[in-house]
């Protein structure tokens, strides 16, 4: 997509994946405001991925909260592996705050209900655009599904890397050791807040120094 090149919603093949049915509605009508006449409905994870093999949509529009955060990215993750698409998040004033940032910091779109039209089209020209250059790909997908805010494993990452080494010393028999700390004592006991999120932050990076293997994982549990 060319920098310059106004956004043609008129050649989008839209997925909406949203499991309150007003909400989706409402992005469909204001989609259908800005051109775009090919817009399918999902409401979970299973629906979406039968719809995005039949339609092969070029922009998908997640909402972040399926039923959890990795849900939301387990089904973007899902429906954008072997397609060309463009991804915007959705969320919703419900959303954790260190959900919000994570995702606006991110090269994918990302819009809040309710909607503007506006931002709603400058988030679609930004995800196409990210796209284009090679951003927002499947594997930075992934990296996001992976990572946390606070820049360490998100709890999924935990459960997969306990399996595995868990697994691995069985085969081995050596020992595995696992260490759980619990932060607290933040300013409104809120990791949500800018001051709990430092916090968090800080602490994994301390965490990052003393892990020196390639198989140590530091996680949110």
């Amino acid at each position: 997509m060319n920098p310059t090149e106004p956004v043609r919603f008129t050649e989008l093949r839209a997925l909406v994946v949203e499991p309150l049915a007003p909400i989706a509605a409402d992005l469909a009508a204001q989609l259908a405001d800005l051109g775009c006449r090919d817009v399918a409905l999902a409401s979970t994870r299973a629906e979406a991925l039968d719809l995005a093999a039949q339609r092969k949509p070029n922009m998908v529009f997640c909402n972040v909260s399926l039923e959890s955060f990795d849900d939301g990215l387990d089904a973007a993750i899902g429906i954008c592996e072997g397609l060309d698409a463009a991804v915007v998040f959705l969320s919703t004033h419900h959303d954790k705050a260190d959900v919000q940032r994570a995702l606006q910091d991110s090269p994918f779109g990302y819009v809040s209900h309710p909607f503007d039209a506006r931002l709603l089209a400058k988030a679609v020209g930004d995800a196409l655009l990210n796209t284009a250059k090679g951003a927002g790909s499947f594997a930075e997908l992934r990296q996001l599904a992976a990572t946390a805010p606070t820049g360490i494993g998100t709890p999924r990452r935990m459960d997969n890397a306990l399996h595995r080494e868990w697994n691995r010393c069985a085969l081995d028999q050596t020992p595995l050791s696992l260490i759980l700390l619990e932060a607290g004592n933040f300013e409104n006991q809120s990791p949500q807040t800018d001051y709990g999120r430092e916090g968090l932050a800080a602490i994994a990076g301390a965490l990052k120094i003393c892990c020196s293997r390639r198989r140590d994982v530091i996680a949110h549990y």
